[in-house]
């Protein structure tokens, strides 16, 4: 399976299309084929470089236009310190989430990594081609009370102050707690779903926790989500934050691709935790945006 631009969407602004195809380029290197065409017509480098960075695309935008001479010099050189700096925060946070997941687990707590790194690695390779600010975990609801003073042990402290009631609710319908480490910024959520109650997706955690498999980040291994499974839970935050983001199409497509997944089959599981819709509209952005081949209806 490959994925590619349409020519359509290429046909888009300079700015636009540049984005299409550093979305598109971790899994398709005939996607920097198109970079000299598209720099021909005429680029505006700053809004390419702010729309790179709403999308969070810039460290895939540096990837994808390292050392081509048709770029002006200064804007390599902002995208190279843009890329640095990414690279630093994400290899502190890899480092700081294999210690949370140990620290949780010595409580007794198993904990899934969640996005972040994680995805960074199964979906592009690397940690530093993604840009997260925050470190996501998923545990069994049960696990809330002792991993939160795993957390506090590290010095985090919880974002919300609930009552008894309240969190029983609030863990029952949205499933994340945050927490906010007040001297390195960290900012931690605790999950103990992939999806809101809300949007009436079922993917129980204890299915999921026994489907994990590792994957490797910085020297370490922490667990993960199966790859159909981070597939289904990105395509229901996408949908809950209205696609809001390329990187987030980006990254749920190169999963599918790199992971070689069977589509029609995940549209069977996804029928059967009732989010065939939400799968369907994330195959159909990808299919129409980035050229992710769709499974036959």
């Amino acid at each position: 399976m490959t994925a590619i631009p349409s020519s359509s969407s290429l046909d888009a602004a300079p700015e636009a299309a540049l984005a299409l195809l550093a979305a598109c380029a971790p899994v398709d290197a005939s996607a920097a084929d198109g970079v000299a065409d598209v720099i021909a017509r005429g680029v505006d480098w700053d809004a390419a470089l702010a729309l790179a960075e709403k999308n969070r695309l810039t460290p895939l935008l540096h990837r994808l236009l390292a050392g081509r001479a048709e770029v002006p010099g200064t804007v390599r050189a902002t995208l190279r310190s843009a890329y640095a700096s990414n690279a630093g925060e994400a290899l502190r946070l890899s480092g700081e989430l294999r210690r949370l997941v140990a620290a949780l687990e010595q409580a007794g707590v198993p904990a899934l990594a969640y996005k972040g790194p994680a995805l960074a690695v199964r979906a592009y390779g690397e940690v530093a081609l993604r840009t997260y600010s925050d470190l996501d975990l998923l545990v069994a609801p049960g696990g809330v009370p002792r991993a939160s003073r795993a957390l506090a042990e590290r010095g985090y402290a919880a974002a919300y102050t609930f009552s008894p009631a309240q969190e029983r609710l609030f863990l029952a319908v949205d499933g994340d707690v945050p927490f906010h480490h007040p001297h390195t910024g960290t900012l931690v959520e605790l999950h103990t779903r992939v999806s809101s109650a809300r949007f009436c997706i079922r993917l129980p955690t204890a299915e999921l926790m026994a489907r994990a498999r590792p994957v490797s980040i910085g020297g370490g291994t922490v667990p993960t989500l199966a790859d159909d499974d981070l597939f289904l839970a990105l395509c229901a935050h996408g949908a809950k934050h209205r696609w809001a983001r390329l990187e987030w199409l980006a990254s749920a497509s190169a999963l599918a691709v790199r992971a070689g997944m069977d589509l029609p089959a995940l549209l069977g599981r996804a029928a059967e935790a009732g989010a065939r819709r939400t799968v369907l509209l994330a195959l159909h952005l990808a299919g129409t945006t980035l050229g992710l081949p769709l499974p036959p209806p």
